[in-house]
């Protein structure tokens, strides 16, 4: 038994099995398989977790580079991790990360709080604290 992320079970899921989590900080009370539905949902819980890139605002600001690059991220982040077999965030989540960027809105969404149970969208709705 082991934990492997999502991404390599998937392709593999007929030779593998998953374990259901049982979780009581869940919203859902019986026990959950791993699913791109439950991972974006946040009931994948405390076993899955978004996955973030940090942008220093100056850099941002002072380099063209590190902005195309950072809105061609966003803009094609879906497409992107699915080729990788990842899960991609929802296009909602990619447009508030996108709109966070834009107007150069800095700090984190968890603020030293935890976020585990939070659908992403929750998180970017938390005001950024630095």
């Amino acid at each position: 038994m082991g934990y492997i992320p999502f991404a390599y079970y998937a392709p593999h899921k007929d030779r593998m099995k998953a374990v259901a989590i049982q979780w009581d900080k869940n919203t859902v009370k019986e026990p959950v398989l791993p699913s791109l539905e439950n991972v974006l949902k946040g009931t994948y819980n405390p076993l899955s977790r978004p996955l973030f890139i940090y942008v220093n605002k100056k850099s941002a600001q002072e380099k063209p580079e590190v902005r195309a690059f950072v809105e061609f991220y966003l803009e094609n982040g879906a497409e992107l991790a699915k080729q990788v077999r990842y899960l991609p965030l929802s296009d909602k989540a990619y447009g508030l990360s996108m709109e966070r960027f834009k107007n150069m809105q800095v700090g984190t969404g968890f603020g030293g709080a935890p976020a585990i149970g939070l659908p992403v969208e929750d998180i970017f709705k938390r005001e950024p604290k630095i």
